[in-house]
């Protein structure tokens, strides 16, 4: 009642109309980090008002001009075409995973004003908070064995490790809570800004907090490779203090357990043959790490749950950064038999469906993923995206956005690297409304 309260109350200090676009918008903003139905549901609407929106076709000429549209349209025409030749004849079902990006221009047409746009940036960190506090919520009552499992929260992944778990998988989440520091950050940077920013402080703490204590190693590594380029970009005044709190998170991170810290030394472990005992030593460390308590506690545990000491003696050492490298080594032979067309649209599904085929896994690499569907030619189409936004971004230094069009930019360059994240609904739908309300502006039409 108090979170719904605060929300209206923000839009009333505001003077922003609540029509059914703005509520759309809000609310698609807000839940993109909590419900992927919901958040589909609210796409559908879109479209539906943008049916019964007067001036539409003023809208698309208009929309001639931006660049960031025109490339993401050039990309969507070709994914089409490329089902031509591909080899797999659903067409349907492979096209949904790109389509989402078409929403830019949707969103675009809907004519949202700045100060709306605004608005929505502050209904995504509401989302993102409510993801924090409901995990924090739900975890302690689990902990404490008020509630007997981890309701609402997304527990499919890492069954019995300890972490702070969202309402989404906690790479996608770790990418928002990232950015969400960098939006935060504008805040406390604006020299306009009379209110005291203590307040903005304690939400940055809490942020990186949770960066920490869950599994996000994705946003934690995209907030210190991004954060030192938007301070030396930015050369904000108080730069001590701001060099200082990172200090300080650093320091948290490196002599505090956590899961983050015990997940990375997991990630990084090079060793190939283990004994049992060794595995189950291996684990309780982890679960000791994560969780505190005596290493000989947490062996008892897993020799007493019979179903966990079977999954950590099927573990395999190096699991996730080995897999990776031996995936993208695999998709890199596979370029080479179709480089300028690549195979087509929905090609690596239907390889991943055949048995016995070497191909039996997602690229977990954007970049590899497109290379391998649309080849050389559907690759630079896709670069263009990326390149038309930088270059408006740079092009238009004294713009409000400037930082953050460039911070979202290479957030979206690096992280893509790690994981299929151009396809994958929560990270497509985050980058469909923030190229929107960053690299679309307002068309002046009268209505």
């Amino acid at each position: 009642m108090i979170h719904k309260n605060i929300l209206f109350d923000l839009l009333k200090r505001s003077q922003i109309s609540i029509s059914l676009a703005n509520i759309l918008l809000f609310t698609f903003a807000f839940f993109i980090s909590i419900s992927n139905t919901i958040s589909s549901i609210i796409l559908i609407f879109f479209l539906v008002l943008l049916f019964l929106k007067k001036n539409t076709k003023k809208n698309i000429k208009e929309l001639r001009n931006n660049e960031v549209v025109n490339a993401i349209l050039f990309f969507i025409v070709y994914v089409s075409l490329s089902s031509l030749w591909s080899i797999n004849d659903s067409f349907f079902s492979s096209i949904n995973q790109y389509i989402i990006i078409l929403f830019v221009p949707v969103l675009a047409m809907l004519n949202y004003t700045k100060k709306e746009k605004n608005i929505s940036i502050i209904f995504f960190l509401f989302g993102v908070f409510t993801n924090i506090i409901a995990s924090l919520i739900i975890t302690k009552l689990n902990q404490f064995e008020v509630i007997d499992k981890l309701y609402f929260l997304k527990n499919d992944h890492y069954k019995n490790i300890f972490y702070l778990r969202g309402f989404i998988d906690h790479s996608n989440l770790s990418i928002f809570v990232s950015f969400s520091i960098f939006i935060i950050l504008e805040y406390i940077l604006k020299k306009e800004l009379k209110t005291k920013k203590i307040g903005f402080i304690i939400l940055i703490f809490i942020l990186t907090f949770f960066l920490i204590y869950s599994f996000g190693r994705t946003g934690l590594i995209l907030f210190l490779i991004l954060g030192p380029i938007y301070f030396f970009i930015k050369k904000p005044e108080k730069i001590k203090i701001i060099v200082s709190f990172l200090f300080l998170l650093m320091t948290i991170t490196i002599f505090t357990p956590n899961p983050l810290k015990s997940r990375i030394k997991q990630t990084y472990n090079l060793n190939k043959n283990l004994s049992a005992e060794e595995k189950i030593l291996n684990d309780a460390k982890y679960m000791s790490d994560s969780l505190g308590g005596n290493i000989d506690y947490w062996v008892e545990k897993i020799n007493k749950n019979d179903e966990w000491k079977k999954e950590v003696l099927n573990k395999k050492t190096n699991e996730s950064i080995k897999k990776r490298f031996e995936i993208w080594r695999e998709f890199k032979n596979k370029i080479n038999y179709n480089l300028f067309l690549g195979k087509g649209l929905g090609s690596i599904k239907k390889l991943i469906d055949e048995k016995n085929n070497s191909i039996n896994r997602m690229p977990h690499n954007s970049y590899l993923l497109i290379f391998f569907e649309f080849g050389v030619i559907g690759f630079l189409l896709f670069l263009n995206i990326f390149y038309s936004q930088l270059k408006i971004a740079i092009q238009n230094k004294k713009h409000n956005s400037y930082f953050l069009r460039l911070i979202f930019t290479i957030t979206f360059l690096i992280c893509m690297i790690i994981n299929d994240y151009i396809v994958i609904f929560n990270t497509v739908c985050f980058f469909t409304l923030f190229s929107s309300l960053l690299f679309t502006e307002k068309n002046t039409i009268k209505q």
